[in-house]
């Protein structure tokens, strides 16, 4: 991969990865919704936000029919970004330079006050 193509085998390997990654994250948010409502749910989506954000925004987005409302979807789909942001720049010192975490992390925690701001102040605000 070094030329930035990719082969037919990386290409299913992520597509296979994807896949199972989405069918975890759909029976959790599921799962954890049922038993735990709204909290459970946005467990789900702060957790899952590490991995990645497409998985638990496709499984959000198809629970409005089954009793989540909009303002949970929005802020479990904020919270995890706001997850992936923080380990992204987390990722980025410990693997990287402070340099590179500060160019990463900066704008990252820039994201998340907005993404948290905007949740407060449209009255999404999910703790209370």
């Amino acid at each position: 991969m070094s030329n930035g193509s990719n082969t037919p085998k990386e290409l299913t390997i992520r597509v296979l990865f994807f896949g199972i990654l989405l069918a975890i994250v759909l029976a959790l948010s599921r799962l954890l919704s049922d038993a735990y409502g709204d909290a459970g749910l946005l467990a789900v989506g702060a957790a899952s936000g590490l991995v990645d954000l497409n998985a638990i925004t496709l499984s959000v987005a198809r629970m409005p029919d089954g009793g989540v409302t909009t303002a949970v979807a929005v802020s479990t789909i904020v919270l995890a970004s706001v997850s992936n942001g923080v380990f992204k720049a987390v990722l980025s010192l410990a693997a990287g330079t402070p340099a590179l975490a500060l160019r990463i992390g900066v704008p990252m925690a820039g994201a998340a006050c907005a993404g948290l701001a905007a949740l407060w102040l449209g009255g999404l605000w999910p703790l209370g």
